[in-house]
């Protein structure tokens, strides 16, 4: 779980910081990694370049804005609505406008641990269950975290590096791509199985098929390679399997 700190005051964000790694290491996490920034700019150029936080802690105000915090938050929750952002700051003037953007905690200086250690508990267990479900998938600027139910399928593009995504909800959004392979081996459950060298399908939204086409719930009929067939059958069968 990776949890940004930022915060411009600097003996504010290294009392958090320890706060934080405090509670890590008691419990014994291996999986907790946190990055400080005392500016915004830092901030938002991991926002717009790198793997995107988890969790974030945003001090509200700033010498040179008394919304920062918000500004960052609205930003935040545009690239990744699961994002859990909690805000720091030493007035209770701004939690109105703390929660009008979904914060999941407003926390007054200087800060209890209690409280703080209290939301990580809660966000961390939420963080764990929610990652067997999800996919994260790397974008053009952005990457996107999706429930693997919600994915019906996967296509690669003729152009390299690049792949679309295909909802259940008639939505799509466009992947950065290496391989499909990779993909299937790295980022998705075991429900997802290559039925062509360029399309990958959810088994569970499967219809119908035959030994040229698979159809899916959302109509969709895509091509079975004849390199594929066998293997694609045979985790199709295995896969209903389970379910007796």
């Amino acid at each position: 779980m990776l949890i940004a700190v930022f915060d411009d005051q600097k003996k504010d964000r290294e009392k958090l910081v320890q706060i934080i790694s405090r509670w890590g290491d008691g419990k014994g996490y291996k999986d907790i990694f946190v990055h400080q920034f005392s500016e915004i700019n830092g901030l938002q150029f991991t926002l717009d370049n790198y793997r995107q936080p988890d969790v974030f802690f945003l001090d509200i105000m700033t010498p040179e804005s008394r919304s920062a915090g918000f500004i960052l938050g609205e930003k935040i929750h545009a690239l990744n609505p699961q994002a859990r952002i909690i805000f720091t700051t030493n007035s209770s003037e701004y939690i109105t406008n703390a929660f009008e953007i979904s914060a999941f905690r407003y926390l007054l200086k200087p800060l209890n641990p209690d409280k703080v250690t209290a939301a990580l508990d809660q966000i961390y267990a939420s963080f764990h269950q929610k990652a067997q479900h999800m996919a994260i998938f790397r974008g053009f600027g952005k990457q996107r975290i999706v429930d693997y139910d919600e994915v019906v399928r996967i296509a690669a593009s003729t152009k390299a590096h690049l792949g679309t995504v295909y909802l259940i909800d008639g939505t799509s959004f466009e992947i950065s791509l290496s391989s499909v392979t990779e993909l299937i081996e790295k980022t998705l459950s075991n429900d997802f199985v290559r039925c062509h060298q360029s399309h990958i399908i959810n088994m569970n939204h499967i219809t119908a098929y035959d030994s040229h086409y698979v159809t899916l719930r959302d109509g969709t009929a895509v091509p079975i390679s004849r390199g594929e067939k066998a293997a694609f059958l045979s985790a199709v069968i295995e896969h209903y399997k389970k379910d007796y």
